[in-house]
C-alpha cells in the first residue's frame, strides 16, 4: 500500500509539473513559437529515414539540377542528389553538434564558474584563462582547433565547447559570487555543511535560470559556427551531409540552381530563430524582475 501511495504521489507531482509547464508555454508566445519550430525540426531528424524521399548520398546524374517539384521537393544538386533528403539528414549532424556543445559547455561552465566564484584563490587562475580564450575571435579559434584535431563532428564539438565555455563560466561565476554571500548560504556553512554540498544544493539551483538562457544562445551559436566550419571544409567531412557542407557545395551553383543554397540556409535560419525565441521566453519567465514588469503591464 505504501509503495502504491508513493507511486501515486510521484504521478501527481509529475502531472502537476507538466501542467504548470504547459501553462507557462501557452502564456509565453515567443517560447511557444520557438519550441514548436524546434520540435518540428527535431522530429524531422528523428523521422529522417521515413520522411526522406531518396538516399541523401545516392548519385543520379540523370536528375542533375532539377528545380523543386513534386518529385524532388527541394530540387537536386549537380550530382542529382535530392536536396530535401540531404537537408533532413544534415539536420542530424548540425543539431547533434549544437546540442552536445550546449551540454558540455553547460557542465564544464558550471564547474569552472562555481569554483571561481566560490573560491577566491581559484578565481584569478580560472577567469584569466577564460579571458584569454575570449580574447580570440570565436571562428578563428575554432578553425585553429579544427586544424590541429582534424575535420570530424566530434572534433567540432570539442572545438566549439572550448570556444563557448568562457561565456558560460563567466555567467555562472557572477551568479555564484552573489549567492555565496546570501544569508541561507552562511547559515548552511555555519552548521557544518561541506562546500560541495552547498554548491550542489544552493548554488546550482540558483544558477539554473541564467544558465538555461545562456545555453540556448550557445546552442544557436554552435549551430551557426558548425555550419561555418563545414562551409570552410574543416567541419563534418563529406559525404556526410550537414547544412554547412551542403551550402559549401552549392555556392558554385548560386546562379543556375539557387534552390541548392536557399533551403539549407532557411533551415539554419529557422533553427537559430527558434533557439533565440526559446531563450527570450525562458528569460521572461525565469527572471523575476522581467516577469514582474510583464505582469504589471498586463494588469495595467
Amino acid at each position: 500500500m505504501e509503495a502504491r501511495a508513493s507511486r501515486m504521489k510521484l504521478v501527481k507531482a509529475v502531472s502537476h509539473r507538466c501542467s504548470v509547464g504547459l501553462r507557462v508555454l501557452c502564456r509565453c508566445r515567443s517560447l511557444l513559437i520557438g519550441t514548436s519550430i524546434l520540435v518540428v525540426i527535431f522530429l524531422c531528424t528523428v523521422l529522417a529515414p521515413i520522411i526522406s524521399t531518396y538516399d541523401p548520398l545516392a548519385l543520379n546524374f540523370r536528375d542533375q539540377l532539377q528545380a523543386p517539384s513534386v518529385r524532388h521537393f527541394f530540387g537536386t544538386d549537380n550530382y542529382g542528389r535530392d536536396i530535401f533528403s540531404r537537408v533532413v539528414y544534415g539536420a542530424r549532424v548540425s543539431l547533434m553538434v549544437g546540442a552536445t556543445t550546449m551540454v558540455f559547455t553547460g557542465f564544464l561552465g558550471f564547474v569552472l564558474g562555481s569554483l571561481a566564484g566560490y573560491y577566491s584563490v581559484l578565481d584569478n587562475i580560472i577567469m584569466r584563462s577564460m579571458d584569454m580564450l575570449m580574447a580570440l575571435p570565436a571562428i578563428l579559434l575554432a578553425i585553429a582547433i579544427m586544424a590541429i584535431l582534424g575535420p570530424s563532428a566530434l572534433n567540432a564539438v570539442i572545438a566549439l565547447s572550448i570556444v563557448y565555455l568562457p561565456r558560460t563560466a563567466r555567467i555562472v561565476r557572477g551568479s555564484t559570487l552573489a549567492i555565496r554571500e546570501q544569508g541561507f548560504v552562511e547559515a548552511t556553512r555555519a552548521v557544518g555543511a561541506k562546500d560541495a554540498w552547498i554548491i550542489w544544493r544552493h548554488v546550482l539551483p540558483n544558477c539554473l535560470a541564467p544558465l538555461m538562457v545562456q545555453q540556448t544562445v550557445v546552442f544557436a551559436y554552435a549551430v551557426l559556427t558548425e555550419a561555418a566550419l563545414s562551409f570552410l571544409g574543416v567541419g563534418a567531412p563529406p559525404p556526410v551531409p550537414s547544412w554547412g557542407n551542403i551550402l559549401s557545395e552549392a555556392r558554385a551553383l548560386i546562379r543556375i540552381a539557387p534552390w541548392a543554397s536557399i533551403f539549407p540556409g532557411v533551415a539554419i535560419v529557422l533553427t537559430v530563430v527558434a533557439l533565440n525565441l526559446i531563450g527570450d521566453g525562458l528569460r521572461d519567465q525565469l527572471d523575476p524582475y522581467l516577469k514582474g514588469r510583464m505582469s504589471s503591464w498586463d494588469g495595467g
